[in-house]
């Protein structure tokens, strides 16, 4: 029987993958790209509303539309495989927070690995309970000269 309190392992499943270097963005590492934009729109902070399958700050041309669609779909298909219905999820986003200051749980400390970032994942039900789960990594920003695209792109 399914329980509202799996939602604590599919945020951090999500999570997860996140930080997985299979999470991509047109070949590149997604969280490179988004910390790339953070930087275009000069902001720390971008939101992914799963939910509403929108990003904060907006993009204008779309560019992040697939990377939303493909975790708003892995959010969907965990919530089905464990029988949970649709109703039960109010509201989902994905918070990543660049320029963070070091945490030791999280981080590497070193210049060369690139610079702290934080992952948030912000599920509510419809009973108002609230999961958070909170990840991080360390994360250069996209640059196409540096990084090799994954084949078939």
């Amino acid at each position: 029987m399914p329980r509202r309190k799996q939602f604590k392992s599919i945020a951090d499943n999500i999570n997860q993958w996140i930080l997985s270097r299979n999470f991509d963005a047109q070949g590149y590492w997604a969280v490179g790209k988004l910390y790339k934009f953070s930087e275009e729109k000069s902001t720390r902070k971008v939101v992914l509303d799963l939910k509403l399958n929108t990003i904060t700050p907006e993009s204008k041309d779309g560019e992040f539309s697939a990377v939303i669609k493909e975790i708003s779909q892995l959010l969907h298909r965990s919530m089905k495989s464990n029988k949970m219905p649709e109703y039960w999820l109010q509201e989902a986003t994905v918070t990543f927070s660049f320029n963070v200051s070091y945490q030791a749980k999280y981080h590497y400390w070193g210049s060369a690995l690139g610079q702290p970032f934080i992952c948030s994942i912000y599920i509510k039900t419809d009973l108002g309970r609230v999961y958070i789960r909170e990840n991080g990594c360390n994360c250069w920003i996209h640059d196409p000269k540096k990084e090799l695209r994954r084949y078939g792109f």
